[in-house]
């Protein structure tokens, strides 16, 4: 063999063995990083999944009003939305709010469980005057009564325990509140929810994340006006209902699922 062919046949054998290695250690470079995320792909929390979050819902418990109420709520809703038609006026089914929460079914049905074991006596609902709030409602007040302030602290300490997130209208302006509040939102899902229990039916829901803030005068002049067609509006009915029902933005029920009367079982409405 000549000295050429020597010097070829020694870079060839080198490039070889070169080339080998390269490949060797890529192939174990790409085996490190599968042996790494493998585990991470089968231990993944369901909880932490887009899936799982996409099955989180906003609920609401309420007392559902009685026929007579809820007809006098839907009179005084429409006198609101024909002072004010350019405003939406989303659906509700008229109620006193007990809790608002975002979990998930699952979690609906345990309530509804617990909520159907509850030992409480149907009671009176009154209602004593019209008010608007600064930037989204129109209320019809009423008084907080010891059986409604009790069924109110029990709901919320049968169904804050599953609750998920803030809700949507409090995470909206979640950055913008002090420590205090922020923290009441990460506990119960809005501020409040113990502290100041306001109950009332609210009237006409302002689409305030559409608005912002420019229909806070209309919303004071439309409440005078109502005042002055209905007076007082003081009427005193019967609650004898629970409803479990989907929530919409503003607070209103868009649709109910569970009824459970006061003294008896739960019956599920919508699938």
């Amino acid at each position: 063999m000549s000295l050429v062919e020597k010097i070829v046949t020694k870079v060839k054998i080198r490039f070889s063995e070169k080339g080998i290695m390269m490949l060797l250690r890529k192939f174990l470079t790409n085996m490190v990083f599968i042996m790494a995320v493998m585990p991470s792909l089968f231990s993944l929390d369901p909880s932490s999944s887009t899936m799982s979050s996409d099955s989180i819902r906003e609920y609401a418990i309420a007392v559902l009003l009685p026929p007579e109420a809820a007809k006098k709520a839907a009179e005084m809703n429409k006198q609101i939305a024909a002072q004010l038609p350019t405003f939406a006026n989303p659906h509700n089914n008229w109620h006193v709010t007990l809790y608002h929460l975002a979990c998930n079914k699952e979690a609906i049905s345990e309530i509804v469980s617990k909520l159907r074991e509850l030992k409480v006596e149907p009671f009176k609902l009154s209602f004593t005057g019209l008010y608007a709030t600064a930037d989204r409602w129109v209320d019809w007040g009423m008084t907080n009564t010891e059986p409604l302030g009790a069924l109110h602290k029990t709901v919320v300490e049968i169904a804050s325990k599953h609750h998920k997130r803030p809700l949507k209208r409090a995470s909206d302006i979640y950055n913008t509140l002090p420590a205090e509040k922020r923290a009441q939102v990460d506990a119960y899902g809005v501020s409040g929810v113990l502290e100041f229990y306001n109950p009332h039916t609210t009237l006409f829901y302002y689409e305030f994340e559409k608005n912002g803030l420019k229909g806070d005068m209309a919303l004071q002049a439309v409440s005078k006006k109502l005042t002055e067609m209905n007076g007082m509006a003081e009427v005193t009915c019967d609650a004898s209902v629970i409803v479990v029902g989907e929530l919409g933005y503003n607070g209103n029920i868009t649709k109910i699922l569970y009824e459970i009367p006061l003294s008896g079982a739960a019956h599920y409405i919508n699938s």
